[in-house]
Protein backbone atom coordinates (compact mmCIF):
# COMPACT_ATOMS: atom_id res chain seq x y z
CA UNK A 1 0.00 0.00 0.00
CA UNK A 2 3.12 2.22 0.98
CA UNK A 3 4.66 1.85 -2.34
CA UNK A 4 1.72 2.25 -4.78
CA UNK A 5 0.86 6.08 -2.65
CA UNK A 6 4.41 7.29 -2.74
CA UNK A 7 4.19 7.78 -6.76
CA UNK A 8 0.87 9.37 -6.13
CA UNK A 9 1.67 11.63 -3.17
CA UNK A 10 4.74 12.41 -5.44
CA UNK A 11 2.93 13.22 -8.09
CA UNK A 12 0.06 15.47 -6.02
CA UNK A 13 3.49 17.52 -4.58
CA UNK A 14 4.94 18.38 -7.90
CA UNK A 15 1.55 19.21 -9.14
CA UNK A 16 1.24 21.90 -6.40
CA UNK A 17 4.83 23.14 -6.81
CA UNK A 18 3.73 23.76 -11.10
CA UNK A 19 0.84 25.04 -10.04
CA UNK A 20 3.36 28.01 -7.68
CA UNK A 21 5.31 28.26 -10.58
CA UNK A 22 2.70 29.32 -12.76
CA UNK A 23 1.39 31.71 -10.23
CA UNK A 24 4.22 33.15 -9.89
CA UNK A 25 5.34 33.10 -13.65
CA UNK A 26 1.61 34.87 -14.51
CA UNK A 27 2.08 37.42 -11.64
CA UNK A 28 5.45 38.51 -13.11
CA UNK A 29 4.32 38.95 -16.19
CA UNK A 30 1.66 40.74 -14.63
CA UNK A 31 4.06 42.93 -12.88
CA UNK A 32 6.55 43.18 -16.03
CA UNK A 33 3.65 44.84 -17.90
CA UNK A 34 2.65 47.03 -15.03
CA UNK A 35 6.59 48.02 -14.88
CA UNK A 36 6.42 49.37 -18.87
CA UNK A 37 5.94 52.93 -18.97
CA UNK A 38 3.40 53.95 -21.09
CA UNK A 39 2.94 57.49 -23.56
CA UNK A 40 0.18 59.41 -22.00
CA UNK A 41 0.59 62.05 -24.20
CA UNK A 42 0.05 60.01 -27.86
CA UNK A 43 -3.64 59.26 -26.33
CA UNK A 44 -4.13 62.99 -25.88
CA UNK A 45 -6.40 64.23 -28.80
CA UNK A 46 -5.33 66.01 -31.34
CA UNK A 47 -6.58 69.61 -29.80
CA UNK A 48 -4.57 69.02 -27.08
CA UNK A 49 -1.32 68.38 -28.68
CA UNK A 50 -2.17 71.48 -30.98
CA UNK A 51 -1.75 73.38 -27.63
CA UNK A 52 1.03 71.92 -27.03
CA UNK A 53 3.42 72.58 -30.10
CA UNK A 54 1.65 75.69 -29.93
CA UNK A 55 4.33 76.45 -26.74
CA UNK A 56 7.27 75.46 -28.78
CA UNK A 57 9.96 76.92 -30.92
CA UNK A 58 9.35 76.10 -34.33
CA UNK A 59 12.70 73.93 -34.13
CA UNK A 60 11.87 72.14 -31.25
CA UNK A 61 8.06 71.41 -32.55
CA UNK A 62 9.36 69.71 -35.81
CA UNK A 63 11.71 67.60 -33.35
CA UNK A 64 8.47 66.01 -32.13
CA UNK A 65 7.99 63.97 -35.18
CA UNK A 66 10.55 61.63 -34.07
CA UNK A 67 8.88 60.82 -31.06
CA UNK A 68 6.00 58.40 -32.17
CA UNK A 69 3.79 57.92 -35.11
CA UNK A 70 1.16 59.37 -33.29
CA UNK A 71 3.75 62.22 -33.39
CA UNK A 72 4.47 62.41 -36.65
CA UNK A 73 1.02 62.55 -37.39
CA UNK A 74 0.18 65.26 -34.96
CA UNK A 75 3.16 67.21 -36.74
CA UNK A 76 1.06 66.88 -40.21
CA UNK A 77 -1.83 68.04 -39.58
CA UNK A 78 -0.16 71.11 -37.04
CA UNK A 79 -2.45 74.23 -37.80
CA UNK A 80 0.19 76.75 -37.18
CA UNK A 81 2.89 77.30 -39.70
CA UNK A 82 6.28 79.14 -39.65
CA UNK A 83 8.51 79.82 -42.85
CA UNK A 84 11.11 81.82 -41.55
CA UNK A 85 14.33 82.36 -43.66
CA UNK A 86 16.24 83.49 -40.02
CA UNK A 87 16.17 80.27 -39.07
CA UNK A 88 17.95 78.71 -41.82
CA UNK A 89 21.53 79.00 -40.62
CA UNK A 90 23.98 76.22 -41.29
CA UNK A 91 21.53 74.32 -43.09
CA UNK A 92 20.13 76.79 -45.41
CA UNK A 93 19.74 74.73 -48.76
CA UNK A 94 18.54 71.80 -47.39
CA UNK A 95 15.93 73.66 -45.16
CA UNK A 96 14.52 75.94 -47.69
CA UNK A 97 13.66 72.21 -50.21
CA UNK A 98 12.38 70.87 -47.10
CA UNK A 99 10.13 74.12 -46.53
CA UNK A 100 9.67 74.30 -50.36
CA UNK A 101 8.44 70.52 -49.84
CA UNK A 102 5.60 71.65 -47.36
CA UNK A 103 4.19 74.82 -49.19
CA UNK A 104 3.46 72.72 -52.30
CA UNK A 105 1.76 70.49 -49.78
CA UNK A 106 -0.70 73.14 -48.47
CA UNK A 107 -0.99 74.58 -52.18
CA UNK A 108 -1.84 71.26 -53.41
CA UNK A 109 -5.77 71.06 -53.29
CA UNK A 110 -6.05 67.01 -52.75
CA UNK A 111 -4.66 67.19 -49.37
CA UNK A 112 -7.30 67.66 -46.69
CA UNK A 113 -5.43 67.10 -43.59
CA UNK A 114 -4.55 70.80 -42.50
CA UNK A 115 -8.16 71.97 -42.88
CA UNK A 116 -7.58 75.29 -40.96
CA UNK A 117 -4.57 77.44 -40.30
CA UNK A 118 -4.49 78.97 -36.40
CA UNK A 119 -1.32 81.07 -37.77
CA UNK A 120 0.74 81.66 -40.57
CA UNK A 121 4.19 83.33 -40.35
CA UNK A 122 5.88 84.26 -43.32
CA UNK A 123 9.29 86.03 -43.43
CA UNK A 124 11.87 85.70 -46.72
CA UNK A 125 14.05 87.82 -48.93
CA UNK A 126 14.17 88.09 -52.78
CA UNK A 127 17.07 84.78 -52.59
CA UNK A 128 14.81 82.51 -50.81
CA UNK A 129 14.11 80.74 -54.10
CA UNK A 130 10.03 81.58 -54.27
CA UNK A 131 8.81 83.39 -57.30
CA UNK A 132 6.49 86.26 -56.15
CA UNK A 133 3.76 84.19 -57.84
CA UNK A 134 4.45 81.28 -55.79
CA UNK A 135 4.46 83.05 -52.85
CA UNK A 136 0.90 84.87 -53.42
CA UNK A 137 -0.42 81.65 -53.91
CA UNK A 138 0.47 80.27 -50.94
CA UNK A 139 -0.90 83.21 -49.15
CA UNK A 140 -4.38 82.70 -50.92
CA UNK A 141 -4.32 78.97 -49.70
CA UNK A 142 -3.83 80.44 -46.03
CA UNK A 143 -7.07 82.45 -46.74
CA UNK A 144 -8.36 79.83 -48.54
CA UNK A 145 -7.84 77.32 -45.34
CA UNK A 146 -9.85 80.02 -43.07
CA UNK A 147 -6.18 81.70 -41.22
CA UNK A 148 -6.69 83.34 -38.14
CA UNK A 149 -3.01 84.79 -37.19
CA UNK A 150 -1.49 86.51 -40.90
CA UNK A 151 2.08 87.81 -40.17
CA UNK A 152 4.11 88.53 -43.72
CA UNK A 153 7.64 89.99 -43.46
CA UNK A 154 9.77 90.55 -46.72
CA UNK A 155 13.71 91.48 -45.51
CA UNK A 156 14.42 92.94 -49.09
CA UNK A 157 11.97 94.64 -50.93
CA UNK A 158 8.58 95.97 -50.67
CA UNK A 159 6.00 93.09 -51.51
CA UNK A 160 2.52 93.52 -53.34
CA UNK A 161 -0.52 92.25 -50.96
CA UNK A 162 -3.09 90.23 -52.69
CA UNK A 163 -6.03 91.56 -52.89
CA UNK A 164 -7.59 89.11 -50.53
CA UNK A 165 -5.81 89.49 -47.72
CA UNK A 166 -7.81 92.78 -47.49
CA UNK A 167 -11.19 90.67 -47.06
CA UNK A 168 -10.30 87.73 -45.10
CA UNK A 169 -13.35 86.73 -42.89
CA UNK A 170 -11.46 84.92 -40.48
CA UNK A 171 -8.41 87.01 -39.41
CA UNK A 172 -7.74 88.42 -36.48
CA UNK A 173 -4.59 89.42 -36.46
CA UNK A 174 -2.76 90.92 -38.89
CA UNK A 175 1.46 91.68 -38.97
CA UNK A 176 2.92 93.03 -42.16
CA UNK A 177 6.25 94.26 -42.38
CA UNK A 178 7.95 96.29 -45.89
CA UNK A 179 4.60 95.19 -47.80
CA UNK A 180 2.02 97.42 -50.08
CA UNK A 181 -1.61 97.40 -49.17
CA UNK A 182 -3.67 96.65 -52.46
CA UNK A 183 -6.24 99.86 -53.17
CA UNK A 184 -9.43 96.89 -53.04
CA UNK A 185 -11.68 97.09 -50.67
CA UNK A 186 -11.26 96.03 -47.32
CA UNK A 187 -13.47 94.12 -44.85
CA UNK A 188 -11.95 92.31 -42.17
CA UNK A 189 -14.82 92.08 -39.84
CA UNK A 190 -12.63 90.12 -37.24
CA UNK A 191 -9.57 91.56 -37.05
CA UNK A 192 -8.40 92.53 -34.07
CA UNK A 193 -4.61 93.31 -33.78
CA UNK A 194 -3.05 95.27 -36.67
CA UNK A 195 0.38 95.65 -37.11
CA UNK A 196 1.96 97.90 -39.92
CA UNK A 197 5.98 98.45 -39.85
CA UNK A 198 8.14 100.02 -42.45
CA UNK A 199 5.18 100.46 -44.44
CA UNK A 200 4.54 103.65 -46.86
CA UNK A 201 0.58 104.42 -46.71
CA UNK A 202 -0.87 107.38 -46.92
CA UNK A 203 -3.16 109.06 -44.41
CA UNK A 204 -6.48 108.40 -46.23
CA UNK A 205 -5.57 104.71 -46.83
CA UNK A 206 -5.02 103.94 -42.98
CA UNK A 207 -7.88 105.57 -42.83
CA UNK A 208 -9.91 103.13 -44.97
CA UNK A 209 -8.01 100.22 -43.70
CA UNK A 210 -9.16 101.60 -39.77
CA UNK A 211 -12.94 101.81 -41.12
CA UNK A 212 -12.83 98.25 -42.78
CA UNK A 213 -11.80 96.79 -39.30
CA UNK A 214 -14.72 97.64 -36.62
CA UNK A 215 -13.38 95.72 -33.59
CA UNK A 216 -10.47 96.52 -33.77
CA UNK A 217 -8.42 96.17 -30.00
CA UNK A 218 -4.71 96.88 -30.92
CA UNK A 219 -3.49 99.19 -33.19
CA UNK A 220 0.42 99.79 -33.61
CA UNK A 221 2.40 101.75 -36.38
CA UNK A 222 5.48 101.62 -36.58
CA UNK A 223 8.24 103.47 -38.83
CA UNK A 224 5.52 104.23 -41.46
CA UNK A 225 6.19 106.92 -44.03
CA UNK A 226 3.91 108.88 -45.75
CA UNK A 227 1.65 110.07 -42.54
CA UNK A 228 1.39 113.22 -41.71
CA UNK A 229 -2.05 113.19 -39.60
CA UNK A 230 -3.40 110.54 -37.96
CA UNK A 231 -6.81 110.38 -36.92
CA UNK A 232 -8.88 107.73 -35.03
CA UNK A 233 -12.41 107.71 -35.05
CA UNK A 234 -14.82 106.79 -31.80
CA UNK A 235 -13.94 102.87 -31.89
CA UNK A 236 -15.92 101.12 -29.18
CA UNK A 237 -13.55 98.13 -28.68
CA UNK A 238 -10.17 100.01 -29.14
CA UNK A 239 -7.64 99.26 -26.18
CA UNK A 240 -4.10 100.21 -27.23
CA UNK A 241 -2.32 102.37 -29.89
CA UNK A 242 1.50 102.04 -30.57
CA UNK A 243 3.30 104.80 -32.65
CA UNK A 244 6.95 104.60 -33.00
CA UNK A 245 9.04 106.24 -35.65
CA UNK A 246 6.52 108.18 -37.98
CA UNK A 247 8.70 110.62 -38.76
CA UNK A 248 6.51 113.06 -40.62
CA UNK A 249 3.97 112.29 -38.42
CA UNK A 250 2.48 116.33 -37.17
CA UNK A 251 -0.73 115.74 -35.69
CA UNK A 252 -2.76 113.06 -33.77
CA UNK A 253 -6.15 112.82 -33.23
CA UNK A 254 -7.82 109.69 -31.31
CA UNK A 255 -11.46 110.23 -30.39
CA UNK A 256 -11.85 106.50 -28.48
CA UNK A 257 -13.29 106.84 -25.07
CA UNK A 258 -12.16 103.29 -24.43
CA UNK A 259 -8.74 103.50 -25.01
CA UNK A 260 -6.14 102.01 -22.16
CA UNK A 261 -2.89 102.62 -23.40
CA UNK A 262 -1.17 105.11 -25.70
CA UNK A 263 2.72 104.48 -26.32
CA UNK A 264 4.70 107.72 -28.63
CA UNK A 265 7.89 107.23 -29.51
CA UNK A 266 9.72 110.17 -31.82
CA UNK A 267 12.61 111.31 -32.74
CA UNK A 268 14.83 114.32 -31.54
CA UNK A 269 13.50 116.69 -34.52
CA UNK A 270 9.52 116.35 -35.39
CA UNK A 271 7.13 118.61 -33.20
CA UNK A 272 3.67 116.39 -33.08
CA UNK A 273 0.50 117.92 -31.85
CA UNK A 274 -1.64 115.09 -30.02
CA UNK A 275 -5.28 115.29 -29.08
CA UNK A 276 -6.25 113.10 -26.64
CA UNK A 277 -8.89 114.66 -24.81
CA UNK A 278 -11.57 112.29 -25.76
CA UNK A 279 -10.10 109.27 -24.39
CA UNK A 280 -11.51 109.43 -21.16
CA UNK A 281 -10.39 106.04 -20.16
CA UNK A 282 -6.91 106.37 -20.24
CA UNK A 283 -4.61 104.08 -17.65
CA UNK A 284 -1.11 103.60 -19.45
CA UNK A 285 0.63 106.06 -21.24
CA UNK A 286 4.52 106.08 -22.30
CA UNK A 287 5.78 108.93 -24.18
CA UNK A 288 9.12 109.28 -25.54
CA UNK A 289 8.65 112.67 -27.14
CA UNK A 290 12.18 115.18 -26.63
CA UNK A 291 10.47 118.15 -27.73
CA UNK A 292 7.82 117.93 -24.97
CA UNK A 293 7.70 120.59 -23.20
CA UNK A 294 6.05 121.42 -19.15
CA UNK A 295 3.26 123.50 -21.17
CA UNK A 296 1.84 120.74 -23.48
CA UNK A 297 2.40 117.61 -20.64
CA UNK A 298 -0.04 119.33 -18.01
CA UNK A 299 -2.05 120.60 -21.05
CA UNK A 300 -2.24 116.76 -22.55
CA UNK A 301 -1.54 114.38 -19.50
CA UNK A 302 -2.67 115.73 -16.37
CA UNK A 303 -6.83 115.62 -17.80
CA UNK A 304 -6.50 111.73 -17.58
CA UNK A 305 -8.50 111.00 -14.10
CA UNK A 306 -8.23 107.42 -14.76
CA UNK A 307 -4.57 107.60 -15.69
CA UNK A 308 -2.32 104.59 -13.12
CA UNK A 309 0.91 104.04 -15.04
CA UNK A 310 3.34 106.92 -16.95
CA UNK A 311 6.28 106.34 -18.08
CA UNK A 312 8.57 109.29 -19.62
CA UNK A 313 11.47 109.11 -21.61
CA UNK A 314 14.06 111.19 -22.94
CA UNK A 315 11.67 114.20 -23.13
CA UNK A 316 14.58 116.58 -22.41
CA UNK A 317 12.05 119.61 -22.65
CA UNK A 318 10.34 118.98 -19.29
CA UNK A 319 12.09 120.72 -16.64
CA UNK A 320 8.98 121.03 -13.72
CA UNK A 321 5.88 119.03 -13.31
CA UNK A 322 3.23 117.99 -11.05
CA UNK A 323 1.86 114.69 -10.91
CA UNK A 324 -1.27 114.57 -8.58
CA UNK A 325 -3.76 112.26 -8.34
CA UNK A 326 -5.03 109.09 -6.37
CA UNK A 327 -5.63 106.70 -9.09
CA UNK A 328 -1.55 106.75 -9.72
CA UNK A 329 0.11 103.21 -9.10
CA UNK A 330 3.19 103.82 -11.13
CA UNK A 331 5.98 106.09 -12.57
CA UNK A 332 8.82 105.82 -14.86
CA UNK A 333 11.22 108.60 -15.81
CA UNK A 334 14.06 107.86 -17.73
CA UNK A 335 17.00 109.80 -18.84
CA UNK A 336 15.24 113.49 -18.84
CA UNK A 337 18.24 115.38 -18.76
CA UNK A 338 17.12 118.99 -18.29
CA UNK A 339 13.96 117.52 -15.12
CA UNK A 340 15.06 119.67 -12.83
CA UNK A 341 11.58 119.03 -9.99
CA UNK A 342 8.85 117.01 -10.08
CA UNK A 343 6.28 117.56 -7.68
CA UNK A 344 4.04 113.81 -6.51
CA UNK A 345 0.59 114.37 -5.06
CA UNK A 346 -0.08 111.01 -5.23
CA UNK A 347 -0.67 108.64 -2.08
CA UNK A 348 -1.71 105.51 -3.76
CA UNK A 349 2.01 104.98 -5.45
CA UNK A 350 3.18 101.77 -5.33
CA UNK A 351 6.54 101.67 -8.08
CA UNK A 352 9.16 104.51 -8.68
CA UNK A 353 11.58 103.98 -11.39
CA UNK A 354 14.22 107.04 -11.89
CA UNK A 355 16.62 106.90 -14.55
CA UNK A 356 19.42 109.62 -14.08
CA UNK A 357 22.17 111.78 -12.49
CA UNK A 358 19.91 113.96 -10.19
CA UNK A 359 16.70 112.77 -7.64
CA UNK A 360 13.76 115.64 -8.30
CA UNK A 361 11.69 114.42 -6.46
CA UNK A 362 9.28 116.52 -3.80
CA UNK A 363 6.42 114.27 -2.29
CA UNK A 364 3.39 116.52 -0.72
CA UNK A 365 2.11 113.40 0.37
CA UNK A 366 3.83 110.37 1.98
CA UNK A 367 3.33 107.16 -0.95
CA UNK A 368 3.01 103.80 -0.24
CA UNK A 369 5.54 102.65 -2.16
CA UNK A 370 6.95 99.29 -2.57
CA UNK A 371 8.93 99.04 -4.94
CA UNK A 372 11.95 101.56 -6.13
CA UNK A 373 14.36 101.73 -8.63
CA UNK A 374 17.18 104.84 -8.73
CA UNK A 375 19.74 104.33 -11.24
CA UNK A 376 22.28 106.49 -13.17
CA UNK A 377 23.69 105.99 -16.44
CA UNK A 378 27.50 105.66 -17.21
CA UNK A 379 28.16 109.40 -17.41
CA UNK A 380 26.28 109.88 -14.06
CA UNK A 381 28.06 107.71 -11.92
CA UNK A 382 30.14 109.90 -10.27
CA UNK A 383 26.83 112.47 -9.43
CA UNK A 384 25.54 108.76 -7.10
CA UNK A 385 28.59 109.25 -4.65
CA UNK A 386 27.37 108.25 -1.36
CA UNK A 387 30.01 110.69 0.78
CA UNK A 388 28.53 113.76 -1.46
CA UNK A 389 25.99 115.78 -1.12
CA UNK A 390 23.37 113.91 -2.71
CA UNK A 391 23.54 111.37 0.26
CA UNK A 392 22.05 113.81 2.87
CA UNK A 393 18.57 113.73 0.39
CA UNK A 394 18.83 110.01 -0.41
CA UNK A 395 18.65 109.28 3.37
CA UNK A 396 15.75 111.75 3.99
CA UNK A 397 13.64 110.36 0.85
CA UNK A 398 14.51 106.81 1.87
CA UNK A 399 13.70 107.80 5.60
CA UNK A 400 10.93 109.70 4.79
CA UNK A 401 9.01 106.69 2.26
CA UNK A 402 10.01 104.00 4.69
CA UNK A 403 7.56 104.60 7.50
CA UNK A 404 6.64 100.87 8.55
CA UNK A 405 10.83 100.60 8.72
CA UNK A 406 10.15 97.38 6.50
CA UNK A 407 12.11 98.06 3.43
CA UNK A 408 14.63 96.34 2.10
CA UNK A 409 17.19 97.99 -0.57
CA UNK A 410 20.21 96.87 -2.34
CA UNK A 411 22.63 98.51 -4.43
CA UNK A 412 24.85 97.41 -7.22
CA UNK A 413 28.06 98.61 -8.81
CA UNK A 414 30.20 97.41 -11.89
CA UNK A 415 31.74 94.28 -9.46
CA UNK A 416 29.59 93.66 -5.80
CA UNK A 417 26.27 93.55 -4.45
CA UNK A 418 25.23 95.06 -1.63
CA UNK A 419 22.13 94.26 -0.09
CA UNK A 420 20.65 96.16 3.12
CA UNK A 421 18.10 94.60 6.13
CA UNK A 422 17.91 98.60 6.75
CA UNK A 423 17.17 101.78 4.51
CA UNK A 424 19.43 103.71 7.10
CA UNK A 425 22.31 101.34 6.79
CA UNK A 426 23.00 102.55 3.04
CA UNK A 427 24.26 105.59 3.87
CA UNK A 428 26.89 103.94 5.82
CA UNK A 429 30.33 105.76 4.83
CA UNK A 430 32.06 102.29 3.92
CA UNK A 431 34.45 102.14 0.32
CA UNK A 432 32.41 99.01 -0.74
CA UNK A 433 29.55 101.04 -1.38
CA UNK A 434 30.80 103.90 -3.36
CA UNK A 435 29.40 104.90 -6.30
CA UNK A 436 26.76 102.68 -7.18
CA UNK A 437 25.00 101.66 -10.06
CA UNK A 438 21.53 101.63 -9.28
CA UNK A 439 19.76 101.76 -6.10
CA UNK A 440 16.51 99.04 -5.56
CA UNK A 441 13.76 98.96 -2.59
CA UNK A 442 11.48 96.40 -1.95
CA UNK A 443 9.78 94.66 1.34
CA UNK A 444 10.36 91.06 -0.12
CA UNK A 445 14.30 90.28 -0.05
CA UNK A 446 13.62 87.00 -2.23
CA UNK A 447 13.39 89.94 -5.44
CA UNK A 448 16.28 91.96 -4.48
CA UNK A 449 18.56 88.41 -4.53
CA UNK A 450 17.30 87.11 -7.66
CA UNK A 451 17.45 90.53 -9.20
CA UNK A 452 20.95 91.38 -8.11
CA UNK A 453 22.35 87.82 -9.69
CA UNK A 454 20.53 88.35 -12.26
CA UNK A 455 22.02 91.39 -13.33
CA UNK A 456 25.55 91.34 -11.66
CA UNK A 457 25.78 87.26 -13.13
CA UNK A 458 29.10 85.97 -12.23
CA UNK A 459 29.69 88.95 -9.77
CA UNK A 460 32.22 87.48 -7.03
CA UNK A 461 30.98 88.89 -4.00
CA UNK A 462 27.54 89.75 -1.95
CA UNK A 463 27.93 92.04 0.66
CA UNK A 464 24.86 92.01 3.82
CA UNK A 465 24.40 95.15 5.64
CA UNK A 466 22.25 94.64 9.18
CA UNK A 467 21.96 94.70 12.28
CA UNK A 468 24.50 93.25 14.69
CA UNK A 469 21.89 91.07 16.44
CA UNK A 470 19.95 90.00 13.08
CA UNK A 471 19.26 86.70 11.77
CA UNK A 472 19.19 88.50 8.53
CA UNK A 473 22.59 87.16 6.86
CA UNK A 474 21.73 83.87 7.88
CA UNK A 475 18.40 83.81 6.31
CA UNK A 476 20.48 84.68 2.55
CA UNK A 477 23.06 82.00 3.03
CA UNK A 478 20.39 79.90 3.37
CA UNK A 479 17.71 81.11 0.46
CA UNK A 480 21.58 80.97 -1.61
CA UNK A 481 22.12 77.00 -0.41
CA UNK A 482 18.70 76.36 -1.22
CA UNK A 483 18.40 73.55 -3.87
CA UNK A 484 21.86 74.27 -5.12
CA UNK A 485 22.55 70.19 -5.52
CA UNK A 486 19.66 69.62 -7.85
CA UNK A 487 17.81 73.11 -8.24
CA UNK A 488 14.20 72.26 -10.17
CA UNK A 489 13.50 75.72 -10.65
CA UNK A 490 14.04 76.02 -14.44
CA UNK A 491 12.95 72.56 -15.64
CA UNK A 492 13.69 72.18 -18.80
CA UNK A 493 14.38 75.55 -20.18
CA UNK A 494 17.87 76.05 -21.89
CA UNK A 495 18.35 79.22 -20.54
CA UNK A 496 18.93 78.17 -16.65
CA UNK A 497 18.94 80.91 -13.73
CA UNK A 498 21.72 81.55 -11.39
CA UNK A 499 21.12 78.67 -9.08
CA UNK A 500 22.17 76.20 -11.54
CA UNK A 501 25.73 77.83 -11.53
CA UNK A 502 26.55 78.69 -8.20
CA UNK A 503 28.96 76.27 -6.87
CA UNK A 504 30.26 77.29 -3.13
CA UNK A 505 29.77 79.95 -0.62
CA UNK A 506 31.95 80.91 1.87
CA UNK A 507 31.34 83.84 4.68
CA UNK A 508 33.15 86.81 6.42
CA UNK A 509 31.81 88.85 9.12
CA UNK A 510 32.91 91.52 10.92
CA UNK A 511 31.13 94.28 13.33
CA UNK A 512 31.56 97.96 13.10
CA UNK A 513 29.95 100.94 15.15
CA UNK A 514 27.25 103.31 13.26
CA UNK A 515 28.09 106.51 11.81
CA UNK A 516 27.03 110.40 11.70
CA UNK A 517 23.90 109.40 8.97
CA UNK A 518 22.80 107.11 11.91
CA UNK A 519 20.12 108.70 13.72
CA UNK A 520 20.45 106.33 16.47
CA UNK A 521 23.94 106.02 17.63
CA UNK A 522 23.83 103.03 19.79
CA UNK A 523 23.16 100.82 17.26
CA UNK A 524 25.83 98.30 15.74
CA UNK A 525 25.81 97.19 12.50
CA UNK A 526 27.23 93.84 11.13
CA UNK A 527 29.04 93.30 7.93
CA UNK A 528 28.81 90.01 6.27
CA UNK A 529 30.59 88.86 3.38
CA UNK A 530 29.57 85.88 0.85
CA UNK A 531 32.06 84.95 -1.50
CA UNK A 532 30.49 83.32 -4.60
CA UNK A 533 32.21 80.63 -6.52
CA UNK A 534 30.82 79.68 -9.80
CA UNK A 535 30.56 76.75 -12.56
CA UNK A 536 32.27 78.18 -15.90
Amino acid sequence: MREKRLPILSMDVSSKKCKKRGKRTSSHKKKSKKDRKIDLFSNLPDYLLHQILSHLHPKDAARTCILSKKWKQIWTSYNVLTFDVRHFGYRKKALKEHYKNVMDRLLSKDEDQIFSIQKFSLCFTNDTGLTVSHIKDLIVATIVRNVRELEIQLLSEAFSLPSCVMSGSSITALHLYNCILPSSFINLPRLQNLSLKNMTISPFMLQILINGCPVIEDLRLIQCAGLKTLFIGPLDRLRRVDIHKCCLLGEIVIEAPGLETFWYYSDKKRLCKMTLSACIGLKELTLDYPRMTDYMFHDQVMGFQKLEKLVLSSCNGLKRIRLFGNNWRKLVIRRCRNLKEVQIDAPNLTSLEFHGQRMPFFFRTRPSLKELLLASSSKAACNWDIWGDEACFLHKFLDYIDHDKGLKSMSLNQQDIVIYEDVRAMLLPLRHITKPHSIRISPCFQDLLDTALKESFWSPNLSIMSHCSSDFPEIIYKELNKGKTKPQCCGCFGNKCWRHYLKNISAENWIFESSEWSKDSAIKWQKTTLTLDWKH
